[in-house]
């Protein structure tokens, strides 16, 4: 019986220990060490003009949970404006492909919470966004009240998962391997299947189970 036990609580210490391996994060896509070539601004007024979108595709398997997005911004002037932030569904029937209805706002920027020369702003999700595998999404800046946000764009289009996606601004959609994408860092985790959780409960309750039948 105890060699039993034994072998239980060993299975089920396997299933606690691969828990943190399913839901590992995973950076899908980041320039944000690129050289920078520029910026284009949010609010209307430049010869590029908002909103602005960059685009990035979940992998394969289950479904993802989008967790933080971190987006290299300025500001200019001393504008008291608010740049909303959003994920945004694909609009797959345009060529280049461009973005369609927002799918979620995942936060706000206001003009004086950014400096004047660029810097990393970090947007944490409180609760995750669940996202579909295999799916294109884009990030959009837009501004109601013409904030002074700009977002600065990479030199080249290299970097984790920028090759083959895209980006948009008022003068069209481009292919970030033929020009200079929006810099910006995003990151999701595998969202667990109901039958992976299942099992890391069923290890969880086990477990203790085994350690109070060994203490008696």
């Amino acid at each position: 019986m105890k060699n039993r036990f034994a072998t239980v609580a060993c299975g089920l210490a396997l299933l606690l220990a691969a828990a943190p391996t399913m839901c590992r994060a995973q950076v899908i896509y980041n320039n944000l060490a690129q050289a920078s070539a520029g910026y284009d601004g949010v609010g209307s007024g430049g010869l590029v003009e908002g909103p602005l979108y960059d685009s990035f595709s979940t992998g394969t398997g289950s479904s993802f949970l989008l967790t933080s997005v971190q987006l290299l911004v300025s500001k200019s002037g001393g504008s008291s404006g608010t740049t909303s932030i959003g994920i945004y569904n694909n609009d797959a029937g345009t060529s280049p492909p461009s973005p369609g209805s927002l799918f979620a706002t995942i936060g706000t920027v206001t003009d004086s919470s950014l400096s004047g020369t660029a810097s990393v702003w970090n947007v944490s999700l409180g609760s995750p966004l669940s996202l579909a595998a295999g799916t294109r999404y884009w990030v959009g800046l837009s501004t109601s009240n013409n904030a002074s946000t700009q977002w600065w764009y990479a030199a080249s289009g290299t970097g984790t998962g920028v090759a083959n996606e895209f980006f948009s601004n008022s003068t069209g959609n481009f292919a970030n391997a033929n020009d200079r994408p929006y810099q910006m860092l995003v990151t999701v985790v595998p969202e667990p299947s109901l039958y992976a959780l299942a099992l890391v409960g069923l290890a969880s309750g086990g477990l203790s189970m085994w350690r109070c039948r060994k203490k008696a």
